[in-house]
């Protein structure tokens, strides 16, 4: 998950197909594009209670889902550094300059697999679960030789499993 290369790589091949599909450019490559925990790798009750719904998660229980590699997305350096700990979603807006949730923040990426994350409504270890597979059948579809190389995103595919949109 989030201590190799194979979830930064798999999500770039992801974000190459799905910018190709569409016509556009894909991002360079560079240090400014980094792996982001969506929840976030220093745990606050606030995220703990999100990630677990109705209840807490216990400290291990949290550091084993922001592990996983449904947890990871792709990000823009300067849009990573100010996420930081702030919660998914909020009621309240913030600005493009001041944003107030990561939401925000990912809809400010020129990522695909980073903006797409706006379409969703909360974040749980549902949520992780549901990426996570998303990813494994991404990974199917596009190096399958026996596959055309496809991939949707993780919004469109997640409507077909039961995501909860906004």
């Amino acid at each position: 998950g989030d201590s190799s290369f194979i979830g930064r790589a798999l999500l770039i091949s992801i974000n190459r197909h799905l910018a190709h599909h569409r016509g556009i450019a894909p991002v360079k490559l560079s240090k400014a594009i980094q792996l982001e925990h969506i929840a976030p790798q220093s745990s606050t009750d606030q995220w703990k209670i999100s990630l677990g719904g109705s209840t807490a998660l216990n400290e291990d229980e949290y550091q084993r889902w922001i592990s996983s590699l449904g947890n990871l997305t792709l990000i823009d350096k300067s849009l990573n550094i100010k996420a930081k700990q702030k919660p998914f979603r909020t009621s309240n807006k913030g600005t493009k300059d001041d944003p107030v949730n990561k939401v925000e923040h990912y809809g400010n990426s020129g990522l695909f697999v980073c903006n797409d994350l706006e379409n969703i409504s909360k974040w749980t270890t549902e949520e992780i679960k549901l990426r996570e597979a998303w990813l494994k059948d991404c990974f199917e579809g596009l190096w399958n030789p026996d596959q055309e190389g496809s991939c949707d995103d993780f919004s469109s595919w997640g409507e077909s499993q039961g995501l909860d949109l906004i």
